[in-house]
């Protein structure tokens, strides 16, 4: 969007002037130009707040009550309206949400849309995703509860030592909070499963545990979630390659950016 105000600029842009951002969404369109105005983090807090107090259900809506700049006393009117919709989904997904209102959603005890966005956002109080979690319901806002970055370790934890191949242990074996320790003890488990995988591509995976994954040279999923880990030591990386199986491991191994150049050319 060029020349608004005088201004040269795009309304995706972070530092995108205000004023372009409140003349495009004062026509109140719901097109490409006034989600993308709506969901820019500089847009005014006064036109988010014009926007959703219409109550419309609409794209515009959404990207509007997602937005971090969104008032927290309309993103509170939102969801104590109890709807669940788009934008209540949007409004408790957004970080700026009071902890009490998240708090509110997910001790209703509900599987639906709006206690899954709620239990993801990083804002929640770990408190309560310690209760979702120990409820042990294997549903939607159970996994997100494991997938929180502010969900207590001891939690994950408890989950991953079970030994349980299901959709909870696969968020919480990614959860780049899970400890070190009980990444390590996964993948001492010699099992090749989707919570392995996890655990070995997790960024918080201590090195010795993904040298001894990778020193088995095994063409399996673990060890190619293993050299994909954006935390793969270099030497590792070479010794996979110096291997010279032509496998996917070695192949994933070549593309990972901690890969050295003389390893790529040996």
């Amino acid at each position: 969007m060029n020349d608004i105000l005088g201004y040269s600029t795009n309304i995706d842009d972070p530092n995108c002037h205000p004023n372009i951002l409140r003349k495009i969404l004062e026509k109140g369109g719901n097109d490409y130009v006034s989600r993308y105005a709506a969901q820019n983090p500089n847009c005014p807090s006064d036109i988010l707040r014009k926007i959703l107090e219409k109550g419309k259900d609409d794209l515009v809506s959404y990207y509007a009550a997602k937005n971090p700049n969104c008032p927290q006393d309309i993103l509170r009117k939102i969801l104590e309206k109890g709807g669940d919709d788009g934008v209540s989904w949007c409004a408790a997904r957004n970080p700026n949400c009071p902890s009490d209102i998240l708090r509110k959603i997910l001790e209703r005890g509900n599987d639906d849309g709006l206690s899954c966005c709620a239990a993801l956002n990083l804002k929640c109080p770990p408190d309560i995703l310690r209760k979702i979690l120990e409820r042990g319901n294997d549903n939607g806002v159970y996994q997100n509860a494991a997938e929180n970055t502010n969900c207590p370790q001891d939690v994950l934890r408890m989950i991953l030592e079970r030994g349980n191949n299901d959709g909870v242990s696969y968020y919480a074996a990614r959860n780049p909070n899970c400890p070190k320790d009980i990444l390590k003890m996964i993948l001492e488990r010699e099992k090749n499963d989707s919570v392995s995988c996890y655990a070995a591509y997790n960024p918080n995976c201590p090195e010795d545990a993904l040298k001894m994954v990778l020193e088995r040279g095994n063409d399996d999923s673990v060890s190619c979630h293993a050299v994909q880990n954006p935390n793969c030591p270099s030497d590792l990386l070479k010794m996979v390659l110096e291997r010279g199986n032509d496998d996917s491991v070695s192949q994933y191994a070549a593309e990972n950016p901690n890969c050295p150049s003389d390893a790529l050319i040996n």
